[in-house]
């Protein structure tokens, strides 16, 4: 499995690790002999620093303090909310389709450790 993080303009981007280490950890937990890379252990890292501390990661993030210095709190708190998709993204023979948390091996509304899985 690959999960890839938007980054920003080619460069690392802090919300999309830790919402991309919230996933790995709950995929590791569904998983525990998985295997990961490098960096998927330091997105796990990040996510599960910042699971239950979400105020601090929007104080830490450079867009969510660029959100909140446009006065876009709603897009903000929307970006900070957890376990809202009902679908998860699959790509799969050249493009991306809707594939349900069932379907994907993820259990809907299950808390990541430390916390809920990241809608940043």
């Amino acid at each position: 499995m690959t999960i890839l993080c938007a980054g920003d303009n080619g460069a690392f981007s802090l919300e999309d690790a830790v919402c991309a280490g919230l996933l790995v950890a709950r995929l590791t937990e569904a998983a525990p002999a998985a295997e990961l890379s490098g960096g998927a252990e330091a997105a796990r890292a990040l996510g599960l620093h910042y699971a239950g501390r979400l105020p601090r990661l929007a104080a830490d993030s450079l867009w969510a303090r660029r959100l909140a210095h446009q006065a876009r709190e709603v897009d903000l708190a929307a970006c900070l909310r957890q376990d809202v998709s009902a679908v998860v993204p699959v790509f799969a023979e050249g493009g991306f389709a809707a594939a349900r948390p069932d379907r994907a091996g993820l259990s809907a509304g299950a808390p990541a450790r430390g916390g809920a899985g990241s809608g940043a």
